[in-house]
């Protein structure tokens, strides 16, 4: 998922509020990306729809479709209950093939 800058920055006093430095990195992504993911797999949301209304749970579905795994959540009224691992689990991170990405293509900086 990529949110594409179409506000103004704000100072929070962390981030960079540059809009060159905005613009470069923007440049950058467009490059990279690419290489990282297919364009049938990249959402592109404006940030600026990215709202405390937003329905978060269709883009989850369509992720979730995306490497074929069923989406559960806790508390959804109409999903069923996850049994998914909880933040403190000690349950290792799935690796990208099970995530659906293919990485063989991609270009490391070093090679």
């Amino acid at each position: 998922m990529r949110l594409t800058p179409d506000i103004a920055l704000r100072a929070d006093g962390i981030r960079s509020t540059s809009d060159t430095f905005r613009d470069e990195i923007e440049a950058i992504l467009d490059e990279v990306l690419p290489r990282f993911v297919r364009p049938e797999r990249l959402v592109t949301i404006p940030a600026s729809q990215i709202t405390d209304s937003f329905a978060w749970w269709p883009l989850a579905e369509r992720l979730a479709s995306v490497i074929g795994a069923p989406l559960l959540a806790e508390g959804v009224e109409g999903r069923r209950r996850s049994h998914a691992r909880r933040a403190d689990s000690t349950r290792p991170l799935p690796s990208p093939d099970q995530l659906g990405l293919d990485l063989a293509d991609v270009t490391r900086p070093d090679d």
